[in-house]
């Protein structure tokens, strides 16, 4: 294994701001920071072979069976890479990744904690991914509920949760959940797009276009982003009504 490098993905403020979440989240449009050999060398020793030995297929074949016997000493962490597979595999074989996503739930009935919630939450937001594939909305729904149940910090589960209750048009539910995303993940580009589709459809133009103005400044020259900022600046010039702008 050769290592190529790293970078310090740098937040909108720097470490002297009043801003706590100005200098902690990185945004995309701030740039990189080169990171001292020194720092590099300390990531490379705690990392060891880790990387090489995850990676090696001619060490182990990727199967359900072969990681949770290797990680049987760790079950969440084994639950959580055979769920991965799962996932991996959703678009070529969706009748094996489900039953995979079973399996791996298998092993951590006898487990608790935050570990435990966090794979809990990934697996069936997982599940819930499967269901939405099918355009089956309220099994989805219901899906990504089950993932935040088991961890409500969970934004991206949040996310998804809002485009399902766009889908099935609860536009103020879709609202609430792209915004919850967005406070636990600000810089997460496509809540702000969709966050804006719902304020459209609800005729909330102004707060469409803040979201918009938002996204942007995080995430400049988003294509939706722009195509979001038109429509609810026309439906401003219109006098407000959501039909005439869309």
């Amino acid at each position: 294994l050769r290592w190529l490098g790293g970078y310090w993905k740098l937040p909108l403020e720097d470490m002297g701001s009043s801003d706590l979440r100005g200098r902690i989240v990185s945004v995309a449009k701030q740039g990189t920071a080169p990171v001292p050999a020194s720092q590099l060398h300390d990531v490379y020793s705690v990392l060891g072979d880790m990387v090489a030995v995850l990676f090696n297929s001619n060490n182990h074949s990727l199967s359900h069976m072969s990681l949770s016997r290797k990680y049987s000493g760790h079950p969440e962490f084994g639950a959580f890479v055979s769920s991965r597979l799962a996932a991996s595999m959703r678009l070529r074989d969706r009748q094996r990744s489900m039953q995979i996503l079973d399996l791996a739930q298998v092993p951590l009935a006898k487990s608790s904690g935050r570990c435990k919630d966090a794979v809990v939450s990934y697996i069936q937001r997982n599940r819930a991914i499967f269901e939405a594939m099918h355009s089956r909305w309220e099994a989805a729904e219901a899906g990504f509920k089950q993932s935040l149940k088991a961890m409500p910090a969970n934004a991206t589960s949040r996310y998804l949760l809002g485009l399902a209750l766009l889908e099935g048009s609860d536009d103020v539910g879709a609202e609430g959940a792209f915004r919850e995303a967005l406070l636990l993940d600000p810089d997460f580009k496509a809540p702000y797009v969709n966050l804006a589709v719902a304020c459209i459809r609800r005729g909330l133009f102004a707060d469409a276009i803040e979201a918009c103005q938002c996204g942007l400044k995080r995430h400049p020259e988003t294509p939706h982003a722009q195509y979001n900022l038109a429509l609810a600046c026309l439906g401003l010039i219109v006098g407000g009504d959501a039909d005439s702008a869309l």
